[in-house]
């Protein structure tokens, strides 16, 4: 995770390009940012995500950001996302293979699959809340259980004739 101010930010949010650090090179769909929220000094936040991390038992954090998710758009100039020079924007840097950390409204979250195990975005949800699987998955358990009952029918045509 970076923070920096908002001039910082206003290069990193126009930018084109991929992102490189002396470990990776960051793509687009790696990296997210978020503004505090104004009320939220910097202090408080970073007491807050320690006692959020110290809290988990793992290492795939849900922390509920305080402030917004900023989506990145080249059409949208840090004015239009309602950003000022005294903000302090996070930029919160998914891990190849790994979920998202920050939580919040209309950010999209990045999940294991229940069904595959691979991270990719869920839309689908199981009404029992605990299991997730991504519409890719379903399309083929859907696929493997129109094969089942074929080979079901075929075999009950079989024994009846």
């Amino acid at each position: 995770m970076t923070v920096c101010n908002s001039e910082a930010s206003k290069k990193l949010f126009e930018a084109s390009s991929p992102i490189y650090s002396s470990y990776a090179v960051y793509s687009e769909d790696t990296l997210r940012l978020w503004k505090l929220d104004p009320t939220t000094s910097l202090s408080e936040m970073f007491s807050y995500l320690k006692g959020q991390c110290k809290k988990s038992t793992s290492y795939e954090y849900k922390i509920e950001f305080k402030g917004t998710f900023i989506l990145k758009d080249p059409e949208n100039t840090l004015d239009e996302a309602e950003v000022s020079e005294n903000d302090y924007m996070f930029i919160e840097v998914r891990e190849q293979g790994k979920g998202w950390n920050f939580q919040g409204e209309n950010a999209p979250q990045i999940d294991k699959c229940d069904f595959c195990n691979k991270y990719e975005e869920l839309s689908i949800k199981c009404g029992c809340k605990k299991v997730k699987i991504s519409f890719s998955c379903i399309l083929l358990m859907l696929k493997r259980l129109l094969i089942a009952q074929k080979n079901v029918n075929t075999e009950i045509k079989d024994i009846m004739r």
